[in-house]
């Protein structure tokens, strides 16, 4: 009993623990998939998926000196994974959330719009999120690697898992859906190795918070509420919302890069901000939905994340820019 204690206690002070448990929280919690008593339920179950990727994901670009573009396409990598070869959402026409996504984008026996929103949805906020959460947490191991090949094997296991349990609990998706779905996630980790590295510029230093807030917020927003606008619009060929939650994107990170410089002169306030948009726009439409048990908790991290934002812009600029 007293070393589950001392294990609990440590667990602040591990970034490997904390990401373990946090990216499940952002992925599952945040979102309203999982009602917070569910949440708890699972919570160690579902940080077997969603930590475990986040962990390899982040150790893969710490030790390939890869920079926050090989994070996206890494997490789309995730995502396709999780909702591809895990729960098979992407082939399953009743699955719960679906909503008018069910059968608007759907072709040959794959939701193809729910698919690409849930790819763009795991990236960011499952993925990227979790994992920028945490390196503010940590600054001065931001560019150190958390775990070594034990930490890495255990990860691996973990989500093959979590693959395994796919042909027992969800939907029997065929072979064709799997190895398509393999053959996505293959291509995406060989362009994130390819051409993910970074050579930043170093450059005069110049926080701009609101602004990489706002990328943050409309990034998202835009991005979630299109699909579901368009399978409400009557005549209008799935195509069009699949361009547009691709360029939407695309275009916030040409800015991104644009203004950080390739991440040389993204200051830890400006971090900040950017996450504080990142979950803002959720935490809005969770909000708005009027979940009596939802919505609590999405104003709650937007109170949390505001407090965290001041103690982070009040550091020195001297520990604001990594490396």
């Amino acid at each position: 009993m007293t070393r589950i204690r001392s294990a609990i206690a440590r667990v602040p002070t591990s970034p490997v623990a904390v990401l373990f448990l946090l990216a499940p929280l952002v992925g599952e919690l945040l979102s309203s998939s999982s009602p917070l008593p569910e949440f708890l339920i699972a919570w160690l179950p579902l940080a077997t998926l969603y930590g475990c990727g986040a962990l390899l994901i982040r150790e893969t670009r710490v030790r390939w000196s890869l920079g926050w573009p090989a994070v996206f396409l890494l997490g789309a990598a995730y995502g396709i994974v999780e909702e591809g070869i895990v729960v098979r959402s992407f082939f399953d026409p009743l699955w719960e959330d679906l909503g008018l996504l069910a059968e608007y984008g759907r072709a040959g026996g794959v939701n193809w719009t729910w698919s690409h929103l849930l790819t763009l949805y795991h990236s960011a906020i499952s993925i990227a999120v979790p994992i920028l959460a945490v390196e503010l947490m940590f600054p001065a191991r931001r560019d150190e690697s958390w775990i070594g090949r034990r930490g890495l094997l255990w990860c691996g296991i973990g989500l093959v898992g979590w693959m395994a349990l796919g042909d027992a609990a969800f939907m029997n998706a065929n072979a064709g859906q799997l190895l398509g779905a393999a053959l996505v996630v293959a291509v995406l980790v060989w362009l994130a190795m390819r051409f993910g590295a970074t050579d930043p510029v170093a450059v005069a230093v110049s926080p701009r918070p609101k602004r990489y807030f706002w990328l943050g917020f409309v990034t998202g927003f835009v991005t979630f509420v299109i699909p579901h606008w368009a399978s409400e619009t009557p005549n209008l060929h799935a195509v069009w919302p699949s361009v547009g939650i691709t360029v939407v994107p695309a275009l916030g990170l040409v800015l991104w890069d644009r203004w950080s410089s390739r991440g040389s002169a993204w200051t830890d306030t400006d971090r900040s901000a950017m996450l504080g948009g990142a979950i803002g726009w959720l935490a809005l439409l969770v909000t708005l939905s009027g979940n009596p048990i939802a919505a609590p908790t999405s104003v709650a991290s937007m109170i949390i994340w505001w407090r965290w934002h001041r103690s982070v812009a009040a550091r020195p600029e001297s520990e604001m820019v990594a490396a």
